[in-house]
């Protein structure tokens, strides 16, 4: 059916690498109208370290130490801000990997569902074409930019 775009929420992580051992460093989540973000403090047992992934997004494991958010607080946002609701990723098997971890850092259960953007009615070949264009004057691979460049890439496609 046609899906309510007010109603698309879409989150995106960044990671410490795609190693089984990565984890969650940066959540972005946007949605209509607005958007939040925030680094997260690595877990005491997080440690893999992934050179290659840090040159792709640009954060060092200190900007996590000095600016990121604890594990804690991260799901403590997502839960109060995404319960009941379903948000969409680009990524959905890395993205679910990485919340999941998240999760389970600190036994808390996830109350929002995440699905592929994939399972959307939108054109695909327009999506990666606006895409391109709005990641043009935006920085990515930075979670909450690329969360709103998805979502809106998904709008100018639905069209």
């Amino acid at each position: 059916g046609k899906m309510n775009l007010a109603d698309l929420i879409i989150l995106d992580c960044e990671a410490s690498g795609l190693s089984q051992n990565s984890y969650p460093i940066e959540i972005g989540v946007a949605y209509n109208k607005d958007s939040f973000g925030f680094l997260i403090k690595p877990a005491s047992d997080w440690n893999y370290w992934d050179t290659i992934a840090e040159k792709i997004h640009n954060i060092k494991r200190e900007d996590l130490e000095n600016s990121g958010i604890s594990v804690y607080d991260a799901v403590n946002i997502l839960n109060s801000q995404l319960r009941g609701l379903t948000v969409y990723s680009d990524a959905f098997d890395f993205e679910t990997f990485w919340i999941d971890k998240l999760y389970s850092s600190v036994g808390v259960e996830r109350n929002f569902k995440i699905e592929s953007i994939y399972m959307l009615n939108f054109n695909i070949e327009k999506y990666r074409k606006e895409k391109e264009s709005l990641s043009k004057n935006i920085i990515t691979h930075r979670a909450e930019n690329d969360s709103l460049i998805i979502r809106e890439s998904i709008i100018r496609s639905t069209k």
